[in-house]
């Protein structure tokens, strides 16, 4: 079943931060990601949610996730968003893949 990697982000340093997000798509690809939004624009329907930057990342499992956050290339990059960000992430589960199943 895939999931979902969704991350908030509000930049506090934009210089370090480039740093993190040119490193960070070679890793989520090599992990087996793939983005379905990085940083496009948000519009806000309802409730006041109004982040600055939101990042969408389709896993095939949530250990695939768990690999890419976990492993050693992601820990030497991570310090960037850390340092340079205000961040909250989250794992959703998908719906299942397979054709008439219902979520």
């Amino acid at each position: 079943m895939p999931v979902y990697f969704i991350a908030e982000i509000t930049v506090k340093d934009p210089e370090t931060y480039k740093k993190y997000v040119s490193a960070v798509p070679d890793l989520v690809r090599a992990a087996g990601g793939r983005y379905l939004s990085r940083g496009g624009a948000i519009e806000s329907v309802f409730g006041g949610w109004s982040p600055e930057r939101l990042i969408l990342i389709e896993f095939t499992s949530r250990a695939q996730a768990h690999a890419f956050l976990d492993s050693p290339e992601y820990s030497h990059v991570k310090q960037f968003r850390e340092v340079s960000t205000e961040s909250r992430a989250i794992i959703i589960e998908g719906c299942a893949p397979e054709p008439g199943a219902a979520c």
